[in-house]
């Protein structure tokens, strides 16, 4: 966290674990490996909460405008997400694998939460219906 991503290095990482090299290798293979294993939890974690936001939404147009006002605003607080999109064009090409699977991670989980809501939305709307004309 005193770094940047786009300064950090495999001795930052292993001198704060408190690791060897040949280890820290072992188990991650790269920074890449760790590096996305980190945002993607933290990505999980902003999801999860944006997701518990939207629940109360019960407007298909208003998803979607709420989902991207709450992404920015969690992202924006979360000092992990918010280094990396703010330095992600700044990085090395080292790094395009990286870009690559987070961007695909952060596709999932923003499809997920929004197909979730609009299926949860359609079901709500169908019961609704349904006691209107009972």
């Amino acid at each position: 966290m005193s770094k940047s991503l786009k300064d950090l290095k495999i001795f930052d990482i292993i001198s704060a674990a408190e690791i060897s090299r040949s280890k820290f290798f072992s188990f991650f293979g790269s920074i890449n490996t760790i590096l996305e294993l980190v945002i993607s939890e933290e990505l999980i974690k902003c999801y999860q909460l944006i997701s518990q936001n939207v629940i109360a939404i019960d407007s298909k147009e208003l998803i979607t405008v709420e989902l991207k006002q709450l992404r920015t605003i969690y992202f924006r607080n979360n000092p992990i997400l918010f280094d990396y999109y703010s330095n992600v064009n700044k990085l090395p090409d080292r790094y395009n694998v990286l870009k690559e699977a987070v961007a695909l991670k952060e596709r999932e989980l923003y499809a997920t939460t929004l197909a979730s809501k609009i299926i949860n939305l359609g079901s709500y709307q169908r019961a609704e219906k349904s006691t209107k004309y009972e």
